[in-house]
């Protein structure tokens, strides 16, 4: 049974600090410049740790946090999955399916309209000229080394899917309590998720929003 809860203000405040740090955090993690400085220079292996530690171990949980808070802000209202799903569809799945028609468009119009073609390489995404059936419709999926079309969405990607497992997550949040997080992470290191086009990252969310729904009341 869910209960009905309600932020307080503090609770609002505190949640909005961690979306305000976690976009820095995100920031740092696109600061890497080790590949850039290497053309001229010698990376020593101070700018090396410094770089790893700056752009990678303290702000590995920047996304991971994303999914969080829209984990627990899914389940702490009362009401019906369908209402839930609803909403994510406006929110989400279509603001995603517009941006990467958009990311689609944009090369579109460089390659095969004004002629521009020469300038795409074809390796990470295949020249526009080559695109399968298939290719169009897993461009909004995996078309470029595993992520959609408009790459830096894969984020997103994998929020939508893991907000339509919810009920199933949910579910086993409840008949395995304690078992459910441990099975996750055996799961976590011994099962290559990406085989399956679901990061590593979204299994962490996949842990702890039901933790955290259990929290809020999903007994």
């Amino acid at each position: 049974m869910v209960k009905q809860l309600t932020l307080t203000a503090q609770q609002s405040r505190n949640i909005n600090i961690l979306k305000g740090l976690s976009i820095i955090f995100v920031v740092f993690i696109h600061a890497d410049v080790r590949s850039m400085i290497s053309s001229y220079m010698e990376v020593s292996p101070a700018i090396n740790l410094y770089m790893e530690t700056l752009t990678r171990i303290l702000v590995d949980n920047a996304v991971p946090m994303f999914y969080f808070i829209s984990g627990f802000l899914f389940f702490l209202r009362k009401d019906t999955y369908s209402n839930k799903f609803k909403s994510r569809i406006r929110t989400l799945l279509v603001p995603y399916l517009i941006w990467c028609f958009i990311g689609f468009m944009i090369p579109f119009v460089i390659q095969r309209i004004i002629g521009l073609e020469h300038l795409y390489s074809g390796n990470q995404l295949k020249l526009l000229k080559d695109f399968t059936t298939m290719d169009y419709i897993l461009m909004f999926w995996n078309i470029r080394a595993g992520e959609p079309i408009l790459s830096t969405l894969w984020f997103l990607r994998n929020l939508i899917v893991l907000i339509a497992m919810t009920p199933v997550i949910a579910w086993l949040a409840q008949k395995l309590r304690y078992v459910f997080p441990i099975v996750l992470i055996l799961i976590y290191f011994f099962i290559p998720l990406d085989a399956v086009q679901m990061a590593f990252v979204g299994l962490l969310w996949e842990y702890i929003f039901p933790m955290g729904g259990v929290t809020v009341g999903i007994q």
